[in-house]
């Protein structure tokens, strides 16, 4: 991604402050490189933020979260709305981090951006 799109890119999450919740569980080895399933290991991702904060925390903050994009060093998710998108970087910087270390084998930094809107998710008056 060169540049800054619509989508509002805040935050390189290597370089924004986070709140670790908990000790690292690291309960199977990172990916060997080359051998990345993007979708399979976002999904890992989300497993081991799951076990990382509580199931409220889950739910409230993580649960809408999809995946973009990696291209081999950067992880791109995205969000449905820019306050989540902020609250995310602002809050969870260190988890989100963490957990796509264990998922992505060389992973050095993690994008939070706003979704663009899809087709037909917005039922207002026609």
């Amino acid at each position: 991604m060169t540049g800054f799109s619509r989508r509002s890119v805040f935050g390189l999450l290597g370089g924004v402050g986070g709140v670790a919740l908990g000790a690292r569980s690291l309960t199977a080895a990172p990916l060997a490189k080359g051998a990345v399933d993007p979708k399979a290991a976002f999904a890992r991702m989300c497993a081991v933020l799951r076990e990382d904060v509580d199931a409220e925390t889950y739910r409230n903050w993580f649960t809408t979260l999809d995946f973009e994009e990696y291209d081999g060093e950067t992880l791109t998710v995205s969000v449905p709305v820019y306050f989540l998108m902020r609250w995310l970087s602002a809050h969870y910087t260190g988890d989100l981090r963490a957990a796509a270390r264990c998922a992505f084998p060389v992973v050095k930094r993690v994008n939070v951006v706003e979704r663009e809107p899809r087709f037909g998710a917005y039922r207002g008056a026609a």
